[in-house]
């Protein structure tokens, strides 16, 4: 008995970089516009914690 194979999942690593600065919600947007299925992104806690502690 054969199985199938699994389907494929296309990611967009760091959203559509090729086209919008990468991280950046012009980036999402047009990786969601391109139809893919997940999108992974970077997050950089430090830094947030930093902006939010000068406030």
């Amino acid at each position: 008995m054969t199985t199938a194979p699994a389907p494929v999942i296309i990611e967009a690593h760091r959203s559509d970089s090729a086209n919008a600065p990468e991280n950046t919600l012009a980036a999402f947007r047009r990786a969601v516009d391109l139809g893919v299925a997940a999108i992974e992104l970077d997050v950089h806690p430090a830094l947030l914690l930093a902006a939010c502690a000068s406030t």
